[in-house]
């Protein structure tokens, strides 16, 4: 396990500070976090190997490999959990099931996000499907603020018992987005989330494993 890097106690430290901890509870679930924190950030084991956000047309994509070292059950477990919408994302203000048919979750999910001035609250229809340790999350277009798109979570082991994890994401709006913000602010904006998505995905893991 390797010691923290510079950029992740920055992280750790602002997410303290701006209360931007995932929580189940307004304290109970803060607290448990913090101490979590405070414990193992000498001891963060995220291995960040790629990361990739680009723009083709009216598509943005997504493509981020990087391993921590809890197991694919616990990882499997959290990513299935819709029980508390903004464990992963704080920007996640609602999430909820509305059905369950042949193997296919269908989810809402709605966020709330900003850049600069720029606000935008997008409610998003996914069925989700899971094969193995994939998570597959096809966008409904008729049911969503985006004309199209796909999530994936492909989780596989790691070495010493750890997971090797994959996320994968085409996306294409269907919401006016001003150009001069569109390309460089927005994927900077995704880059900086799905990379904060994977330090929650870590800690909630470790938090997991202090519970047993």
């Amino acid at each position: 396990m390797r010691t923290a890097t510079t950029w992740q106690r920055r992280f750790l430290m602002h997410a303290i500070k701006a209360d931007l901890l995932p929580v189940k509870t307004k304290h109970t679930r803060a607290a448990t976090l913090l101490l979590t924190l405070l414990a193992s950030i000498t001891t963060l084991a995220l291995d960040l190997q790629n990361l990739n956000v680009t723009k083709e047309g009216r598509t943005y994509k997504i493509r981020m490999t990087f391993s921590i070292t809890s197991s694919p059950d616990k990882v499997m477990a959290i990513l299935t959990d819709y029980s508390f919408p903004d464990r992963l994302n704080p920007k996640v203000t609602a999430r909820q099931i509305i059905s369950l048919q042949n193997g296919i979750t269908r989810v809402r999910t709605e966020i709330q996000s900003c850049v600069f001035v720029f606000c935008k609250d997008v409610a998003l229809i996914q069925d989700v499907t899971i094969i193995a340790n994939t998570i597959q999350a096809d966008i409904v277009p008729d049911k969503s603020d985006f004309r199209s798109g796909t999530l994936r979570w492909s989780v596989t082991s790691g070495d010493d018992g750890g997971s090797q994890i994959a996320f994968d994401a085409n996306m294409e709006p269907d919401f006016f987005i001003p150009p001069l913000i569109g390309g460089y602010f927005v994927r900077k904006q995704l880059r900086q989330e799905i990379l904060a998505t994977a330090q929650r995905l870590e800690i909630e893991a470790m938090q997991e494993s202090d519970h047993e």
